[in-house]
């Protein structure tokens, strides 16, 4: 064997060696180092990152939608399509028309606003209690709101603005 050769066998063997150790050293580290968590599921993210709807058809009956998903730019007409998804159990029915400023809602299950003028029930809305100032398409939702669809006739309140004239019964009553 002449010098050459040699040198090539040595480097070869370094070669080797050196890639057995990288290849160890990598599984070394993938055992010592703790896994990446993977994000969590929408369902089972944290209660205060979802929002609570309740759709109150004003004879009654309501329905309520708890720990819905809330990304970052969730607005009152997002969290509803979140409640209308198909794949969820009793998924709601929303009869919507336009999107944005101009989206409106005109029923849900099949109920509908009901008569005209001051003797008519119309759907509104109200977050955390606060009837909504804006349409619903734009008005934004926070994590751990809780938003209040009701079928009720408007009645001024004492700060002049439009609020809804029946509310929830209070069950300390």
């Amino acid at each position: 064997m002449n010098f050459a050769e040699f040198l090539v066998r040595r480097a070869i063997v370094i070669a080797v060696v050196l890639l057995i150790v990288t290849v160890g050293g990598v599984t070394l580290l993938k055992r010592l180092l703790p896994a990446p968590t993977p994000p969590l599921p929408a369902a089972l993210a944290p209660a205060a990152a979802r929002v609570t709807l309740t759709i109150d058809f004003g004879d009654g009956f309501s329905k309520t939608y708890r720990d819905l998903p809330t990304p970052p730019d969730a607005t009152v007409v997002s969290v509803l399509q979140a409640a209308a998804d198909p794949t969820r159990p009793h998924a709601l029915t929303i009869d919507l028309t336009g999107s944005g400023e101009t989206a409106f809602i005109r029923g849900f299950d099949g109920v509908g606003n009901q008569g005209s003028g001051p003797a008519g029930r119309y759907w509104q809305f109200l977050v955390n209690g606060a009837l909504g100032s804006r349409g619903a398409g734009v008005t934004p939702i926070k994590p751990g709101d809780a938003i209040t669809w009701t079928l009720a006739a408007y009645a001024p309140s004492p700060t002049g603005e439009s609020a809804p004239a029946a509310t929830a019964p209070n069950p300390s009553k």
